[in-house]
This record gives structure tokens, sequence and C-alpha cells, in this order.
């Protein structure tokens, strides 16, 4: 529930024009999801990257949709 109330959150911190969660926000989150997990699929597709690098690029990636990575990786 964290990473939707994050991900709903920046969507609605970056767009002054939502006043009230409408049909809109809906489309906005799911494009973001499937742009994230894209994102997330092309990182660990990407044989040039330690471990170390994946985890670090994924967790940039929930960084920049509005989470983090809990008590490791924090806002």
């Amino acid at each position: 529930m964290e990473l939707l109330k994050g991900i709903i959150m920046k969507i609605i911190d970056e767009d002054d024009s939502i006043v009230v969660i409408d049909s809109n926000i809906a489309d906005k989150f799911y494009f973001r999801c499937y742009t994230a997990l894209n994102s997330i699929r092309n990182i660990i597709a990407d044989d040039t990257l330690s471990d170390f690098e994946c985890v670090e690029k994924i967790v940039y990636v929930f960084e920049r949709f509005g989470s983090d990575g809990g008590g490791r990786h924090a806002l």
C-alpha cells in the first residue's frame, strides 16, 4: 500500500490541475507503473551491471516514482 500511496502522492504533487482524484489519476498511475516495471526489466536484463549496480538502479527507479527502498534506502 505504501508504494501505491507514494506513486499517487507524487502524481498529485507534480500535477497542480489534480484537485480531486478522478479517472485521470488511474490512467497516470497505470502508465507510471508500466514505465517503472519496464525500467526495472531493462535493468535486470543488462548483463553489464554487477548485482550491486542492478539493485542501486532499481532503487533509483522506485525513488523516481515516489517510493524508496525502505530502511536501506530512504528518500
